[in-house]
């Protein structure tokens, strides 16, 4: 009887120790898939609020309005300004304008997905590569569009758990003519995101770009080029 009475214990020793274990391995995995959820939510979120921003700055690029404000959740996340983007443009033996734009940027907890917002484009940045998911509106034919939405900030960012409005102006905007004539014009896009910027515009032209380091090349054969120089102060409160 005694040695049965052991087993028995031994036996609700085991049963016990299996059933905290699997409430365990269900409350660790639980709680990841709940993270991973919420912080796919989150992007979600910020693209949308992205898309609303790139429509208020459009608004000021086309001169519908000369300020906007938009207005982001953060959920434990940034919204900052990134490595600078350098958009040239060059007539072949000519003239040329180049743009230096400051990418505005949503980042979750782990900051390896970024919602970018850069010369009138939204793009999402992964560890993998980056996505456009609206263009910035480059116009190709015998007359040549190419925006230059010059943002630019004094501050760092803003990080927590509230809202962040994120307030553009354009005090200056400007149109530069540069005479093609039947010359080779080309752009030049310098960006950390190269792959998404040359899937673009090599879709745009309708020819292949090149890709050194951080640049995209692209020539295109175009009579005229408008540079609309847009230039957009962007605060955070």
């Amino acid at each position: 009887m005694a040695d049965r009475g052991v087993s028995d214990v031994l036996g609700y020793a085991l049963v016990f120790a299996l059933i905290v274990s699997m409430v365990g391995v269900v409350y660790t995995s639980g709680l990841g898939g709940l993270h991973n959820v919420r912080e796919s939510e989150k992007l979600t979120n910020a693209e949308r609020a992205f898309d609303v921003l790139d429509s208020n700055i459009d608004d000021i690029a086309s001169g519908t309005g000369q300020s906007r404000g938009t207005e982001i959740k953060l959920e434990n996340a940034e919204v900052g300004f990134g490595q600078d983007v350098v958009v040239n443009v060059s007539v072949d033996g000519g003239s040329y304008y180049s743009g230096v734009l400051t990418p505005i940027y949503f980042a979750g907890q782990n900051r390896d997905t970024k919602i970018i917002s850069v010369d009138g484009a939204v793009l999402r940045s992964e560890t993998d590569g980056a996505t456009m998911l609206s263009d910035p509106g480059f116009v190709f034919g015998d007359t040549t569009v190419v925006p230059m939405l010059i943002t630019r900030t004094r501050e760092t960012g803003v990080s927590g758990s509230g809202r962040v409005l994120v307030r553009t102006v354009s005090p200056e905007r400007r149109v530069v003519h540069l005479p093609a004539q039947g010359s080779d014009v080309t752009i030049n896009v310098t960006t950390p995101r190269t792959g998404a910027w040359s899937d673009y515009l090599s879709e745009q032209t309708g020819q292949p770009c090149s890709v050194s380091g951080q640049t995209v090349t692209c020539q295109v054969t175009t009579d005229d080029v408008y540079v609309q120089v847009i230039w957009i102060d962007v605060a955070l409160n």
